[in-house]
């Protein structure tokens, strides 16, 4: 069997959303409302942050197959913690391991950013993501009525990861 490659490179310019809509049409929560394939590219383009928000892909050979995008929270210059805003793997490559493989980096680059605390949120009905977000050492902060708020002290991540 033939051994993939698999790296994750930051992306230092704007994202181009249509070159990974494979990645955020399939994912896009049924609580945001049914949208058109072009508004939900144009929604992402409207949403990004340049000087706050980090993206990353992941590629497997020279395929994009995930993706994670956060930004500091609140969104502004001087925030110490840091919210994730989309983590998602391409369909054909779930269940192999990379999206734990990328919330480890998210987590290691949050964390060489001197942030202190990474918060997430998974919708209640969004399994994949409670399992991820549990696999990765996320405690819950709270519940809303849809969703679970993830909560990591990205200290203490450091702390075990040297163990």
């Amino acid at each position: 069997m033939e051994e993939r490659k698999i790296t994750i490179t930051a992306i230092e310019e704007t994202p181009d959303f249509n070159e990974i809509k494979d990645l955020i049409i399939p994912f896009w929560p049924e609580q945001f409302g049914a949208l058109p394939d072009e508004r939900i590219v144009l929604e992402y383009e409207k949403d990004y942050r340049s000087k706050l928000d980090r993206v990353k892909y992941l590629y497997v050979d020279k395929r994009i197959a995930g993706w994670y995008r956060y930004s500091k929270f609140p969104r502004e210059a001087g925030a110490k913690d840091v919210h994730t805003y989309d983590i998602a793997v391409h369909g054909d490559f779930q269940r192999q391991g990379l999206g734990l493989i990328l919330m480890k980096d998210m987590i290691k680059d949050s964390r060489s950013l001197g942030y202190e605390k990474l918060l997430s949120r998974s919708f209640k009905n969004n399994e994949g993501s409670i399992r991820l977000h549990r696999a990765a050492g996320f405690t819950e902060h709270m519940k809303t009525s849809d969703s679970i708020v993830w909560e990591l002290d990205l200290h203490a991540a450091d702390r075990e990861s040297e163990e």
